[in-house]
């Protein structure tokens, strides 16, 4: 036991010292101000949102949609919900490093997709890599009278042929 306590102080009087009060959080940086950090700014609303291509028969009630700048100008993030409960929200950012608009999106059944892209003249357009057998792809265009067009399309064809998944008209939601 006294050997144990011997080591003990031997380890804590040879460990150095504090040097001085701990230090400060890495300051936050300059806040992503360039343009191209804003090029998706027209999605930013409230919204909501209906589908223009509904499966025969039905017209599903139209859904909401929040999107909203967050962390100090440097992502937009989406909160997607529909009247029948099917909820998904994204994260969408500008890379500096690769030059590239990224998203993130996951859903209440746990569909995960993560695109890449940017603008397309007055369109931001990203898709994915098909890892899951389809390739993604999702342009958002935004319309006159502040609406905004998001068409969704899969290709299983490496491409070739396009598929209407979903085509969105988001509306700006009325104030209350």
């Amino acid at each position: 036991m006294l050997a144990s306590a011997v080591l003990l102080a031997l380890v804590f009087l040879q460990s150095p010292a504090p040097s001085g009060p701990p230090k400060a959080p890495p300051s936050p940086g300059t806040p992503c101000i360039p343009p191209a950090f804003h090029q998706f700014d027209f999605w930013i609303g409230e919204w909501e949102v209906s589908n223009q291509q509904p499966p025969p028969g039905r017209t599903p009630p139209a859904s909401k949609s929040r999107i909203s700048r967050i962390l100090s100008g440097c992502a937009i993030l989406e909160e997607y919900e529909t009247a029948q409960g099917y909820a998904g929200k994204s994260l969408n950012f500008h890379d500096a490093t690769d030059g590239r608009w990224h998203q993130v999106w996951i859903d209440t059944g746990g569909t995960a997709l993560f695109l890449a892209g940017g603008m397309e003249g007055k369109s931001m357009v990203m898709r994915d890599d098909g890892a899951s057998g389809a390739i993604n792809r999702i342009t958002w265009t935004p319309l006159d009278g502040g609406k905004v067009r998001q068409f969704w399309e899969t290709s299983k064809d490496k491409g070739s042929t396009w598929q209407v998944a979903f085509d969105g008209l988001y509306s700006p939601r009325a104030a209350r």
